[in-house]
């Protein structure tokens, strides 16, 4: 079954949608930031379902995006910078905002996940090299990530999230898809018209700071899965060798089965690798 609106001009912002020249400078582009959530893509081998998450808190390891996609825009239609409080991630909706803390040395900023990315399976976060900078880190950084709920959900509302799929009315920039199990596309909002400098004070950039905290911790696993039923952690443990942890989680998924510690980012790489050797996919570096 395929469900389409299209009100306005149709735009390919969202990972993937078509093909963009680079322009020659970002005096050429023209923001329109939107709420969206995208379809499943797919970095080498390995394949991100976007979904909607409002109580992000995960660790793994970060990178500096040195550059935006072709086009100069970021998924959610902004003009990519260098020098923004900004960042990627590959399967929340966009935008969020987000409190990153560099485990090594606990240096903590706010920004705004507006991009997809990166295109690393092994590698949660993609910051600017503006926040990089702040952060004082390098490339391969263990991180954590915390969303800010109420801020999101304010972000979201205020660029026309979801809630425009029961308005009677659909309003300009809706456009959304069902592709029966090859995954959704979720267009909403738009900053054209008496919305647009709402808008703009909407995606502002947020302030340019940091704050220090406690660093750590720094222990470096592969997360083969988490799981409801004991059962099925202890079948995956079995057969990758791996060890079988309970601990209460709001989703109901209490087993995890991981492999680690690891005295090196390379050590995990390498057994990151070669998890589906033992029948896994979708194994994630986490920072324990």
């Amino acid at each position: 079954m395929r469900l389409k609106y299209w009100l306005g001009a149709a735009c390919c912002l969202t990972v993937g949608a078509c093909h963009r020249p680079a322009p020659s400078s970002s005096e050429n582009l023209t923001a329109q930031p939107h709420y969206t959530l995208g379809k499943p893509w797919a970095a080498g081998k390995h394949w991100f379902y976007p979904a909607e998450r409002f109580a992000l808190n995960t660790t793994g390891v970060a990178v500096v995006q040195q550059h935006g996609s072709a086009g100069g825009l970021t998924a959610d239609g902004e003009i990519w910078q260098s020098t923004s409080m900004a960042g990627a991630m590959q399967d929340v909706q966009l935008p969020i905002i987000v409190r990153v803390k560099n485990l090594a040395n606990g240096r903590a900023v706010r920004i705004r996940v507006n991009d997809r990315g990166p295109e690393r399976s092994d590698r949660i976060l993609a910051v600017t090299p503006r926040v990089a900078e702040l952060l004082a880190m390098a490339n391969d950084t263990p991180v954590q990530i915390i969303e800010d709920e109420n801020a999101t959900r304010a972000l979201d509302d205020a660029l026309g999230g979801p809630t425009l799929e029961v308005k009677a009315a659909p309003l300009s920039g809706v456009h959304a898809e069902s592709l029966d199990g090859t995954g959704a596309v979720h267009d909403y909002g738009s900053s054209s018209g008496n919305d647009a400098k709402a808008v703009e004070n909407v995606v502002a950039d947020l302030p340019q700071q940091w704050t220090q905290e406690a660093p750590g911790p720094t222990g470096i696993y592969v997360e083969l899965g988490r799981f409801q039923s004991q059962n099925a952690a202890q079948m995956v443990a079995q057969r990758c060798s791996g060890q079988l942890r309970y601990g209460a989680a709001r989703d109901g998924l209490v087993w995890n089965v991981q492999l680690g510690s690891y005295t090196s980012q390379k050590a995990a790489d390498v057994a990151l690798d070669l998890t589906p050797n033992c029948g896994v996919e979708g194994a994630r570096i986490v920072i324990k």
